[in-house]
């Protein structure tokens, strides 16, 4: 009985381990996935200075806008908003897709939420 009890809750902290795991995943991907809009729009070599507003704990679906600083080789920096929707959960996996990409905000600017 008590070795029953020993594989139950191994199992349930095994589950429970792969659910977290995939849900932190899902934030490094929605990254991933604003970053490389960036350099897409940006049509050149861009270094990605700070991501914000991707939250790194989202069980569920949720849309969010991610504060984004880049620069090109020889530019100032630019600060854009891009608009992220992460849908799905742990069980069934997450997609990610991009809603929108706002013109350059003030380096210092807020996104609207």
């Amino acid at each position: 009985m008590r070795a029953l009890a020993i594989g139950a809750a191994v199992v349930a902290f095994l589950a429970a381990s792969a659910a977290v795991a995939r849900v932190i995943g899902a934030a490094t991907a929605a990254r991933s996935v604003v970053t490389d809009t960036i350099k897409g729009q940006a049509g050149g070599e861009v270094d990605i200075l700070r991501v914000d507003g991707i939250s790194g704990f989202a069980p569920g679906s949720r849309t969010e806008t991610a504060r984004v600083a880049w620069k090109a080789a020889g530019r100032l920096p630019v600060v854009q908003c891009v608009r992220v929707r992460r849908s799905g959960d742990p069980l069934a996996g997450y997609d990610t897709a991009v809603l929108s990409v706002s013109r350059p905000i003030g380096r210092e600017a807020s996104c609207p939420d």
